[in-house]
């Protein structure tokens, strides 16, 4: 195990925030939006140790998560009742993870 980061701190305290947005307002979509906050900033650890090695992580998985949030935003897109906020998990999600994924895919080339 590693130590536990200021980021890990701040997406914990964020994700704590949603639940106290989520069950004081009862608004569903601004406690997930305020989620997917912790969501990306979660990512940032794993984005700084990919960028330093893009060999690190193996760009399957995060590519496979990534569409995932595809055929999320594909339901969603489906089912649309005029709510955007609907969107906003596949959306960050999409970009948090795909990123990861694409910057991996630099580090295939190492792996080989």
């Amino acid at each position: 195990f590693i130590r536990i980061s200021r980021f890990d701190l701040i997406a914990a305290g964020i994700g704590i925030a949603a639940g106290a947005v989520w069950f004081i307002s009862r608004s569903a979509g601004w406690g997930n939006l305020i989620l997917q906050l912790a969501i990306v900033i979660g990512c940032i650890p794993t984005y700084r140790s990919t960028l330093a090695n893009p060999a690190s992580e193996r760009p399957g998985p995060w590519l496979a998560w990534t569409g995932s949030f595809v055929l999320g935003a594909a339901v969603v897109a489906l089912r649309w009742t005029g709510h955007p906020l609907e969107l906003a998990y596949s959306v960050a999600g999409f970009f948090a993870y795909g990123g990861i994924g694409i910057i991996a895919l630099r580090g295939r080339e190492s792996r080989q």
